[in-house]
């Protein structure tokens, strides 16, 4: 008999706890991908939202007909829930919104890529690390309330576009998502070819790279990296980001001082004596950086002047810390 007062209690904190929990409907996953995972990626979706015990989830069959507040306005009333969220894939990159129908006009989005699995295809262990990433993403900045405005919300003025079909929608969302998130610190990697003359003498070979950027203003960045070639340079960076326009790709021109700090390996027909370790080089970059969710794949050109003349070009990724 003294045990059901207990029960009682723990029944009344069950339902009282249930009922802080807010609803979310899961969508149908926006797949462009070929790898026939839209129904896997929405069930991971409800099963990490549930995981949470923040939520109460269910899955809808459900696709958003556009992001304003009048396009979002029947899927809230469908699905009953408070909040909206759905994945979207394509070969590169599964991406993770949520919509709140407390904060119209505004979202939560995560990106994370797809490439790089160690196999070298996709895998289930490899979708989950990725999926799993982006959902830790995805929930950190709706703790914090990191809405961000959905592209384009102001621009209702516009003349009507024409209908577009789903893929296009999410292919052309996650475009405008794919703006740099400009933050203090970034960090990268590229690889390409270095062309080095001195004393008549002429050689190119592979080199490989990597660099740690700071923001010191809006648009003056300070880089400081390493290059691996026939030799080992040391160089230093203050690079200024031109003033375009858009921000789908973003140029910048700078100036760097190089430093020659050993010999790695000879070339055939260049005597490694003739580019003297320990010297000093100058001279002019142009590089462009086309920016995704987080991270930007930057090419970079390069003209170093000294007792020596080395031309890099040189591609890769940058990752905003």
């Amino acid at each position: 008999m003294r045990l059901r007062p207990l029960l009682l209690v723990l029944i009344c904190f069950a339902s009282a706890r249930a009922e802080t929990r807010r609803t979310a409907a899961v969508l149908s996953t926006t797949d462009s991908s070929g790898y026939g995972i839209s129904e896997r990626l929405q069930r991971m979706l409800a099963d990490g939202l549930n995981r949470t015990q923040l939520f109460a989830v269910s899955t809808q069959n459900i696709t958003l007909a556009g992001y304003t507040p009048e396009s979002l306005a029947p899927a809230f009333s469908q699905s009953r829930a408070e909040l909206l969220s759905f994945a979207y894939v394509d070969k590169d990159r599964i991406a993770l919104f949520l919509f709140d129908a407390n904060r119209p006009a505004k979202y939560v989005a995560t990106s994370e890529t797809l490439a790089g699995s160690p196999t070298g295809r996709m895998t289930e262990p490899w979708l989950e690390a990725r999926f799993n990433r982006a959902l830790s993403t995805l929930l950190r900045n709706y703790a914090s309330a990191a809405f961000e405005a959905v592209p384009g919300i102001e621009e209702s003025e516009k003349p009507a576009e024409p209908e577009m079909s789903r893929e296009e929608r999410g292919q052309r969302l996650f475009q405008e998502l794919s703006k740099l998130q400009d933050r203090q610190m970034y960090v990268g990697a590229n690889i390409g070819m270095a062309r080095f003359s001195a004393r008549g003498a002429t050689a190119s070979t592979v080199s490989l790279g990597g660099y740690l950027g700071v923001k010191l203003v809006e648009r003056l960045r300070l880089e400081a990296g390493a290059d691996v070639f026939s030799y080992l340079m040391l160089h230093g960076d203050m690079r200024y980001q031109l003033p375009l326009g858009e921000r789908y790709v973003s140029l910048s021109i700078g100036i760097g001082l190089n430093h020659i700090t050993s010999v790695v390996t000879q070339n055939r027909g260049f005597n490694p004596t003739f580019l003297r370790t320990g010297q000093l080089l100058y001279g002019p970059s142009l590089s462009f950086d086309v920016p995704l969710l987080g991270a930007s794949v930057r090419g970079d050109i390069r003209v170093l002047f000294g007792e020596a003349t080395i031309l890099m070009g040189t591609y890769g990724l940058a990752y905003a810390l």
